[in-house]
């Protein structure tokens, strides 16, 4: 369709030249996320954005809600969640991009890893000087150094597996890093490891800002908790890697 003398591609023809293979698996890791993107990559696919500047966007995106977790203001600082949500669409909105223009860059896909690893633990640490701010307890400090190991850690664990493979010539097709669940089994996985894992820490936590709870000793034993349960992820993670070269993963 032409408007203006610009091509105007249907949402019929991005849906169909930007889905990926895998998608119903993907749909099941990100059930929001994977069903909300494709509007936006046919706003951005329209503007002829490159996947590169989709993936730009979703840094800045991300970015944007640590810089909400330094408001006092809880209604405010909750924003934060609505940004990370955002960020995680239009990471998958870079790769629909890609796939629709058939342009696809090694820096990307670069950018896209280190952008996790450093969103990651700004997050952590982000929350945890957000309650150190609304509650001046230097324990949230103690707590926003274990964050930031932990949040490294939790991308390298698997990032640092896979420049083994490379130093050794070992593709990852060839590799056993992958999650042969399906179904309904998958989709139980994703949501527990969901619900324990970075996406749970920061549902609770927007709960938490959103509605300024006040106990700052609750919300010191549930950040400890998931502090613990991301160490724990972290050494399954290792030990499986280290012992079989696999790990059941969300997809």
């Amino acid at each position: 369709m032409m408007i203006s003398g610009v091509m105007m591609y249907s949402m019929h023809e991005v849906k169909s030249r930007s889905r990926r293979e895998n998608y119903k698996d993907n749909a099941i890791l990100h059930f929001f996320s994977a069903h909300v993107s494709i509007y936006f990559t046919f706003i951005f696919v329209n503007l002829k954005m490159s996947a590169n500047a989709v993936t730009v966007l979703f840094f800045l995106t991300g970015f944007s809600g640590i810089l909400f977790l330094s408001s006092f203001e809880g209604k405010v600082a909750s924003l934060f969640y609505l940004a990370w949500r955002l960020h995680i669409i239009f990471d998958i909105c870079d790769g629909e991009v890609a796939r629709f223009f058939k342009k696809f860059t090694l820096n990307g896909v670069y950018w896209d890893y280190m952008i996790h690893s450093l969103l990651y633990p700004l997050y952590g640490i982000g929350i945890c000087i957000h309650y150190y701010m609304s509650f001046s307890d230097v324990q949230f400090l103690y707590l926003a150094i274990g964050y930031s190991v932990t949040g490294s850690f939790l991308s390298g664990v698997k990032n640092n597996y896979s420049r083994a493979l490379h130093e050794k010539g070992i593709t990852k097709e060839s590799s056993k890093v992958r999650n042969t669940a399906r179904g309904k089994k998958l989709y139980i996985f994703n949501l527990v490891s969901a619900s324990v894992g970075f996406e749970g820490f920061l549902l609770v936590n927007f709960v938490l800002i959103f509605f300024s709870y006040s106990s700052a000793g609750i919300i010191k034993y549930t950040l400890f908790t998931y502090l613990l349960t991301h160490a724990m992820i972290i050494a399954v993670k290792f030990l499986s890697l280290s012992k079989k070269g696999q790990y059941l993963a969300r997809n």
